[in-house]
């Protein structure tokens, strides 16, 4: 129950969106991938109305973590 309360105080001005390895690539492998990636659209899209900062990360070919974050 007192994760509920501390869940229920979760502001926009105190969180952030995170967005993890986000890759084209996965496509093939993972199932419900259209799906996932709408879900995701529809939860960045909230993000930004809500001013949000977003967090998304992908993983470049040579094994290099990449961060894009939006303020």
């Amino acid at each position: 129950m007192a994760a509920a309360k501390k869940l229920a105080q979760a502001l926009p001005k105190n969180s952030a969106l995170f967005l993890c390895d986000m890759q084209e690539k996965f496509r093939g492998m993972i199932s419900y991938y259209p799906q996932i990636l709408g879900v995701s659209a529809r939860v960045l899209q909230a993000a930004k109305v809500l001013d949000m900062p977003v967090i998304v990360t992908e993983q470049y070919p040579k094994g290099k973590i990449v961060w894009k974050k939006r303020v």
